[in-house]
This record gives structure tokens, C-alpha cells and sequence, in this order.
């Protein structure tokens, strides 16, 4: 009886997981439109439903040596088993396009219905053939919902997008309480008790980057330790843990002196990739480290170096990295130096904005999309260029948040559909605050529960470089966390 009562967990556990956790997971933590997430699940309630009868008709017609029920409930409860896995741990490949996304949940959660169906109609029929005497087998119903309620405990893992949930604990005598996975937890952080700047030193802290993980947020910046700033050995890439951006410990150089400005850190072929340049030593170039476990890097590695023979390029230096993973193609949005000439008859040195891509697992094949002139050049708006760019999705687009402007840095925001066409939508209104009194740029953005947040360098008027934090309802309005008195 035990052991029969123990298959209905296994229906609950998937019936409910998907129905409670699944629409915040789709949502919240991959991205994906909730008109899309819950078209998805529509589609393969419909299949369940129209399949029903089907199972039911084939099993009550089935004729085999183990009987008309158990070669479908092993068959069924197997592959349930390992299609609900993959319900919540979505491989990197499907979850950075909504349209890939969604045609990955359609088809994974008619499986997980149809198997569902495979494993519970044979199931519950043979709950019925049990015994053939009425009192009894209503007897061994109740016995049935007896053991269910009186399991002494059950242990829940659910994995989302490949980050471990907490354990969630159903003890003996006591109601469900259940704790939701981090990745469906409405956020670690505070932001109420937040002040910004978040994070200040005696060092300057420049170009952070941020990665989310299971446990908190791993930065990564560029130290510039006050030093002359030609001096290789006063720059290098940092990295510092979180859990609440209130502490900050382990605080390391993860790369040897001389380099700077940490893009995107991405999961590329089976590893982690951080982009960064040598800097300010010339020639200044891009390079890349690699980690199985984001805390062992690998020694820089240089990349995409015929970037700096571009005709636009003229100053041949390339900085900035920033790395996207959209399917198979890893793009990397660089930035190169040209001159102009401004109103006064002055010759000035802007920054200029260059895309490339590869699907080369070791970047060493690239193919450059903006050969004869930058994707982004110089305006009015920045007569002295771009740099520092940030790119993420929302829904159907891309957005890009880049610093426009060097002397009078401000963001400015594009929009794409594709990553490789982008329209130009002008600067993002930010009220100033001390610690960005003088300028601010080097933004980086992450989904965090039900809003954006960003994290800025800001410049006060001392020349000190300290770090804010911003939020977003909807990746394109910002408002900074309220300052504190410093």
C-alpha cells in the first residue's frame, strides 16, 4: 500500500511544481514574455487533454506478461522523471532567444504531460483493480490519502535555468511551507535599506561587471590604485563577492597587472568567459580568461586583434569588450579610436563603437560585421564618441546602455531586433547625485526578480570613482537608490 500511495508524490510533485513554480521561472528568471510562458503550458495542457483517452484505451487493451498497467507506469514514470529535470534546468543554448525559448518549452512540456499521462492513467486504473470487492477497495482509498498525509518527510530540489534552489523541507504534523527557489525568490536584496554609492574604497573603482549567482553577486571591475595612470602596474581586474551590497569580501586581482575593463563574464562551449584589455600599455588590445568554476582564471588570452587595422580604427588601439551569447553565435561589441576635427579647428580623439561575431568554441576565428565604418560614431550628443557598452534583452529586443560622451559622459540607450541593426533612441534622463556629480558611464544591467537593476561608476567632484546601484521597471527608465550622506 505504501509503495503505491508513493506514486501519487510523484504526480503531485510534478502536477504542482509546474503549475506553481513553472510561470514564475519562465518569467522572472529566463526572461521569456508571460504571454509566451503561458502560451506554452496552454499548448500542452491541450495535448494532455486530447491524449487522455488514447493512454487510457491502449493500456485497458494492453496484453503482456507484466500485466496491462506496469509497462507503462515504469515506461511513463521514467521519462517524467527526467523531462520535469529539464523543465527547470533549460540548457544555455535554448535561453537566449525568446522565440528558441518558447519552442523549447512547447515541446518539453508535451512530453512532460504525454509521459505524465503514460505513467498516471495506467495508475490510477490500477488503484481500481487492486482488489475487487467495493468496501475494500474504498477502504484501501482511504488508507491511501492516509499514507500520503502521514509521509514522515519529503525533500524537493527543483533546479532553474541551472542554479540550484534551496532545499525546500515537508516535515511530519506540521502544514507546507514552502520556500521558493532563489531563482524565484523576489530578490536577495534590499533595496530600501540600500544607499548609494553601494560601494566605495581608497582605490578608484571603475567598469564593474556583475554576475548572479546561486549564492549572491560576483563583481568584477578595474582596480586603479591611484597611482600615475600610464603605469601598467596601478590597473588590474578584480573580484569581489556579495550577498546583499552592504559586505563585500574576497576581494582578489583575478588577472596579472596592466589590464582593465571587464565586459560581460558568459558560459560559452563549457566554460566561463570574462573579455577584458591590456591596459594602459600600448598597443592596448582585447584578451579573454577562462574558468570551470568562476574562481581559477585562466592567463590572459588575446583576441579579435585585426580589429585594430579597421580603416575607421586610426588610433589601431581596441578596448571595451563586451560579450553576448544569442544560440550559437557569441557576439563581441568593441570599441576602437578614430580622430576628428571639432568646430574651433581642434583635433580630437573619439571612441568609436565595432561589432564582430564568432562561433569559434576558442574565438579565434571572427568575423567583423562593422569593416568599413563604426556601428556607432560620433554625434553631437558625444563629439568626442562612445564607449562602455552594455547589451540585454527584453521580450522581443535587444537593448543597448552605452556611455556616450568622454569629457561629459551621460547613457544613452538603441534598441535591435537582431543585434545587428540598432536605432538610436538619444539619452537616458538620470538625476544627478554627489557621487556621480562630475559624470557617470560604464553601466551594467542584470534581471533581478520582478525589475532591472543597474550598476553604475559614478565621478564626484573630488575625481573619485565609486560604484550605485539603479533600478527599472522595464530596462529603459532608471532611477538611482537613494544617496546617503557621505
Amino acid at each position: 500500500m505504501l509503495g503505491y500511495a508513493l506514486g501519487e508524490s510523484a504526480n503531485s510533485l510534478v502536477t504542482n511544481g509546474l503549475i506553481s513554480f513553472s510561470l514564475l521561472c519562465y518569467t522572472n528568471a529566463l526572461g521569456l514574455s508571460p504571454a509566451m510562458a503561458g502560451a506554452a503550458l496552454a499548448v500542452s495542457v491541450f495535448v494532455e487533454a486530447l491524449t487522455q483517452p488514447l493512454v487510457g484505451h491502449v493500456s485497458d487493451h494492453t496484453r503482456s506478461r507484466w500485466g496491462r498497467r506496469y509497462p507503462y507506469i515504469i515506461v511513463g514514470g521514467l521519462l517524467m522523471a527526467v523531462s520535469f529535470y529539464f523543465a527547470w534546468a533549460v540548457p544555455s543554448l535554448f535561453r537566449n532567444h525568446p522565440k528558441v525559448l518558447f519552442g523549447y518549452l512547447v515541446g518539453l512540456h508535451i512530453v512532460v504531460r504525454l509521459s505524465q499521462n503514460i505513467f498516471y492513467i495506467p495508475y490510477l486504473a490500477l488503484g481500481y483493480e487492486l482488489t475487487h470487492d467495493d468496501r475494500q477497495r474504498a477502504w484501501d482509498a482511504a488508507k491511501i490519502k492516509a499514507v500520503l498525509r502521514s509521509e514522515i518527510s519529503q525533500t524537493i530540489e527543483v533546479r532553474c535555468a541551472g542554479n540550484a534552489s534551496k532545499v525546500v523541507k515537508l516535515p511530519k504534523g506540521e502544514d507546507v511551507a514552502v520556500e521558493f527557489p532563489r531563482c524565484l525568490q523576489s530578490g536577495n536584496l534590499n533595496l530600501q535599506s540600500l544607499r548609494n554609492p553601494v560601494w566605495a574604497s581608497k582605490d578608484n573603482l571603475r567598469d564593474p561587471s556583475v554576475l548572479k549567482t546561486a549564492d549572491g553577486y560576483q563583481i568584477f571591475y578595474s582596480r586603479f590604485s591611484n597611482g600615475p595612470w600610464n603605469n601598467p602596474t596601478n590597473w588590474a581586474i578584480a573580484s569581489v563577492f556579495t550577498k546583499d551590497f552592504v559586505r563585500f569580501e574576497s576581494d582578489c586581482e583575478v588577472s596579472p597587472k596592466g589590464f582593465a575593463s571587464p565586459g560581460d563574464v558568459v558560459f560559452w562551449h563549457g566554460r566561463w568567459l570574462l573579455p577584458y584589455q591590456s591596459y594602459p600599455a600600448s598597443p592596448v588590445r582585447l584578451c579573454f580568461s577562462g574558468s570551470r568554476d568562476l574562481t581559477n582564471w585562466s592567463a590572459p588570452k588575446f583576441f579579435l586583434e585585426e580589429a585594430a587595422a579597421l580603416p575607421w580604427n586610426t588610433a589601431r588601439r581596441v578596448i571595451d569588450p563586451t560579450f553576448v551569447v544569442d544560440g550559437e553565435t557569441l557576439h563581441c561589441f568593441f570599441v576602437g579610436s578614430g580622430f576628428r576635427t571639432n568646430e574651433s579647428g581642434k583635433t580630437i580623439r573619439g571612441n568609436l563603437l565595432g561589432h564582430a561575431i564568432t562561433r569559434d568554441p576558442k574565438l579565434e576565428k571572427w568575423q567583423i560585421l562593422t569593416p568599413d565604418a563604426p556601428l556607432i560614431g560620433f554625434s553631437d550628443e558625444a563629439p568626442d564618441g562612445v564607449e562602455n557598452t552594455m547589451i540585454f534583452r527584453t521580450g522581443e529586443h535587444w537593448i543597448m546602455i552605452y556611455s556616450e560622451g568622454l569629457e561629459d559622459q551621460h547613457l544613452a540607450l538603441a534598441t535591435s531586433p537582431d543585434l545587428v541593426t540598432w536605432k538610436l533612441e538619444g539619452p537616458i534622463e538620470i538625476p544627478r547625485q554627489k557621487w556621480m556629480a562630475r559624470k557617470f558611464g560604464a553601466p551594467f544591467v542584470w534581471r533581478d526578480s520582478s525589475q532591472w537593476l543597474m550598476i553604475l561608476m559614478g565621478t564626484d567632484d573630488q575625481d573619485h570613482t565609486t560604484f550605485g546601484l539603479l533600478n527599472s521597471p522595464d530596462g529603459r527608465h532608471w532611477k538611482p537608490l537613494f544617496e546617503g550622506g557621505w
